[in-house]
């Protein structure tokens, strides 16, 4: 009997809670039939939001359009950082180009200047007469060192000896075999090398020995030799009238000197030649 009091009872109290379930939910319609339905969505999306603040939850739909908002602001700031980039590098190739652009013209401009002077130069040279560095006159060349020779055999014609079909052809009957003739010397030159320039230009014959120096001793001129006008008979030379007493090889000539080739018959002394002892000689030498 218990159990069906028990049973009945809580039949009872869901009936009361059905009741007033009932009642509450006819009091709420009646309630929204005067409310706007955007204002209940929207009241709905705040109390949404709400709870999602209290709960830490976010709407899904919320975080999307912030990332694209945020995605859209960082487009719109590369865009902006691109173009500046871009502004700054057309600037600095504009830059560049009108700074070459100014070199170019700066150098024509140079190159038409000097141009312009070189033509003005040119003008200027035309339009003078030429002038002409005056004519030198013509130097005299020096003067060559000369001297003179001339070779004689006098002595030997005063012995008779040109009268002799021997000598015809040797002895000339005027007894000069060279008349007086210039010769060119060169420094060092002596009377034996204007001798021998005598053979090689007129074709004389000359015969010496004792070489070239101071022992040269001319032995036959024009083939008139030493001893052919007797035991002292020879050729001597002089300059300007004296008779040196060493070998012809050895004089140094200058220029002016005047030499003469003698032929003795009497060791000099029928040339007056001043040879001291010349006659001692001969006198001891009979």
């Amino acid at each position: 009997m218990k159990r069906w009091f028990k049973h009945k009872g809580m039949v009872c109290l869901l009936l009361l809670l059905t009741l007033a379930l009932a009642l509450a939910m006819a009091g709420c319609g009646d309630k929204n039939d005067g409310t706007d339905p955007d204002a209940i969505v929207e009241e709905q999306d705040g109390q949404q939001e709400a709870d999602a603040a209290l709960t830490g939850d976010e709407d899904p739909n919320a975080a999307e359009e912030q990332g694209a908002e945020e995605q859209a602001e960082q487009q719109e700031e590369d865009g902006k950082a691109d173009a500046e980039e871009k502004q700054d590098t057309d600037s600095s190739e504009d830059g560049k180009k009108a700074q070459d652009d100014k070199k170019a013209q700066d150098s024509k401009k140079a190159e038409d200047s000097k141009k312009a002077e070189d033509s003005k130069k040119a003008q200027a040279t035309a339009s003078q007469p030429e002038q002409k560095e005056p004519a030198k006159a013509a130097e005299p060349a020096p003067k060559a060192s000369t001297v003179t020779m001339s070779i004689n055999c006098h002595t030997a014609v005063a012995n008779g000896m040109a009268k002799e079909a021997k000598w015809s052809g040797i002895v000339p009957a005027s007894g000069v075999i060279l008349s007086t003739t210039t010769f060119e010397i060169q420094e060092g030159d002596t009377v034996l090398s204007v001798l021998l320039q005598a053979r090689d230009k007129f074709k004389l014959h000359v015969e010496y020995s004792g070489g070239d120096g101071s022992g040269a001793y001319v032995e036959g001129i024009n083939n008139l030799y030493e001893f052919d006008g007797g035991r002292w008979s020879g050729w001597m030379y002089c300059v300007n009238g004296w008779y040196p007493n060493y070998g012809c090889g050895a004089y140094k000539l200058k220029a002016g000197d005047v030499i003469q080739w003698n032929y003795t018959c009497d060791l000099g002394l029928d040339l007056d030649a001043g040879m001291p002892g010349a006659q001692e000689w001969k006198d001891t030498h009979e």
